[in-house]
Order: structure tokens, then sequence, then C-alpha cells
């Protein structure tokens, strides 16, 4: 192969040195040029990965280094190396522009369903598998957070109350799983006419939303749907 010239540094001092690179058979790197002359292993020799036209540096197990502007003299010159053909077609790939739009539209697609399938079946994943201990604090904390910022005590009259925990636990009575669900009412000048299910089985509906229902069909349709909820875990 034509020799290749290059910049030697020692590795212990600035001082740069013209020398030529060429390669002996077999297997063999030499180096000669102003006061330095030496042979050694190409096995031994770490070539830096090609990146545009920028310039590659050949590092020695001295510590020593060559920095070399001919690109394809280090490819040609590591051309049996093992590592050499992977680095040859990712340079192929960088280098062509199909190639790139290829990646960036995979890399697109690959974004898009983590964010479509993969946080979902990993929050799913983690909801389902939380302990019952830290499901519970945290459905209280939330309670405790919505009465102390939206939420006021329920001001439905006492027998009122009564049936709407009545309905409740007659919807829930035969979910396998549901007996800690319950109901809690709050009057909200906020959120108005609602309804919310929290993580531990908590689903708190306001005064605003019963008085709005024409009928208890309507609000066992709502509580259903906060049910729903509760059983896929969506508050987790």
């Amino acid at each position: 192969m034509t020799p290749l010239e290059g910049s030697y540094y020692d590795g212990k001092s600035s001082r740069q040195h013209r020398v030529t690179i060429h390669r002996e058979a077999p297997g063999h790197l030499r180096v000669t040029g102003e006061g330095i002359d030496f042979s050694c292993r190409l096995s031994e020799v770490r070539a830096s990965s090609r990146l545009g036209n920028t310039r590659r540096y050949l590092a020695f197990a001295d510590g020593s280094r060559c920095e070399v502007d001919d690109n394809d003299a280090i490819d040609a010159l590591f051309y049996d190396a093992p590592k050499a053909g992977l680095g040859r077609l990712l340079h192929h790939f960088e280098t062509r522009l199909g190639y790139v739009l290829l990646a960036l539209l995979l890399t697109v697609v690959a974004l898009w369903a983590g964010v479509v399938h993969g946080i979902p079946a990993l929050a799913k994943g983690i909801a389902f598998n939380l302990p019952v201990a830290t499901d519970r604090m945290l459905g209280e904390e939330a309670l405790t957070g919505l009465d102390a910022t939206l939420l006021e005590p329920t001001r439905l009259p006492p027998r009122r109350q009564m049936e709407l925990r009545t309905l409740f636990a007659d919807m829930t009575a035969g979910i396998p799983g549901a007996a800690g669900y319950r109901i809690e009412l709050r009057a909200s000048k906020a959120i108005g006419a609602n309804a919310l299910a929290l993580p531990s089985g908590l689903v708190v509906m306001t005064d605003s939303l019963v008085e709005l229902a024409a009928c208890d069909d309507e609000l066992v349709a709502v509580l259903a749907h906060e049910i729903g909820h509760l059983e896929q875990r969506h508050g987790l």
C-alpha cells in the first residue's frame, strides 16, 4: 500500500513529528520519521471512527498517537481488521441521504410506538403491581388534597346521602376485589356537576351532579363509568 503521511505525538510533549506510516507483513505497522522509527502489531493500534472529513488518529499502546488527514488511507490500512467492517458500514450509511432519511423515519416510528404503546403498557404494569398499602395511601392523600383546595363538605340531606351510599354499595357488591370501594359526597363550586375516581377505590361525586340528575338511573350510569376507572386503575 502507499505510505501514509501523518503527525506523530509521543504523549510526553506537545512536539509534532512528521512521520510516514506503512503496513508491514504480516499484520505489523511501521512508523518512521524525524527521530521516530518503530514497529508494532496492527492489532495493538486503535483507529478513531470516521466522522465526515475530520482528521483521524491512530492510538498506540505506549500512549503516543498519529493524526492523519487521509480517511480513505486509514480505512485501507485497517481493511482486514475485525472492527473495520462495521466502521465502513456505518460510514456508508452516514454518507447516504436515503439511509439517513430512513433512519430518521424509523426513529420517529419508534418514538411514536413508545409513546402510544410502550408508556401505557409500562404504566399499566406498574399500576397493577403496586402494593395495596401504596394504593390506599395515594387515594387518601389525593382526597385530602382535593378537600383542601376544590371540595367542601356535602350539603345533601342525611337521608339522601344514605340512599346514594346504599346505591353505590349495591353496584359494587358483585365485583371481585371491590370490597374497599366507597363513595365520597362533596360540594364544589370549582368543579360543578362532576364525579371522579381516585386510587384505592374512592369515587367522589358532587352535590351538583346529584341535583342535576333526573333520576337515580342517571347517577348509576355515571357511577358505573367511575367504577370502570377503578377497575382499570386509571388513577394510578
